[in-house]
């Protein structure tokens, strides 16, 4: 017998931990899953802690025939790092499709930092623009609880400073997860 019951519209996720590096930390994260009016689903967050405060958005689309999604975000951030106050901004727009062994995701970036050392220099500003691609493949035994396999991220991007200076700028990070079994299967 199986019994399923349609997710609720709305959830609030709070959350607080600490940390040995930035002290107390404290989060708020709320989904809707059917924004009125345009049927996106709204994953919303604020972290606040010592250093660092981050207040974003992110709406994403319903798929479409081949699972691909709209998606777009937003998100603020304030961070102090030693004597300096980074105050940056995130606009993101592209498309993305989830499967349970492959991920790709294409999307724009504009980003833009202000960074000022407290009271010593006129703080500066900094622009960029980029394209970006990330793909993440999974090989595991079992996708919600593996207990062996591999899984492999890559992302790429490459982009513009938009500032008097323009230079080109390049991006590459990949990241490796694996699981190998201690004992026989």
């Amino acid at each position: 017998t199986v019994q399923l019951r349609e997710a609720s519209l709305q959830k609030l996720v709070l959350g607080i931990g600490a940390s040995t590096d930035s002290g107390a930390r404290f989060s708020v994260e709320h989904t809707h899953r059917k924004v009125p009016r345009i049927g996106w689903r709204a994953v919303s967050k604020l972290t606040l802690d010592q250093d660092k405060k981050t207040i974003g958005t992110e709406l994403t689309g319903p798929p479409d025939e081949e699972n691909w999604r709209w998606a777009t975000a937003a998100q603020l951030e304030n961070e102090r790092t030693g004597s300096f106050d980074v105050n940056s901004q995130r606009l993101r727009a592209g498309r993305s499709q989830n499967s349970e062994r492959f991920d790709r995701n294409y999307y724009l970036q504009y980003d833009r930092s202000r960074t000022a050392a407290t009271a010593i220099s006129a703080a500066q500003v900094a622009h960029a623009l980029s394209a970006n691609v990330a793909f993440t493949m999974r090989n595991f035994d079992s996708i919600p609880f593996p207990s062996s396999g591999w899984g492999l991220g890559l992302e790429l991007g490459g982009g513009m400073t938009l500032g008097a200076e323009r230079d080109p700028y390049g991006r590459v990070r990949a990241r490796w997860l694996s699981y190998y079994p201690l004992a026989g299967r």
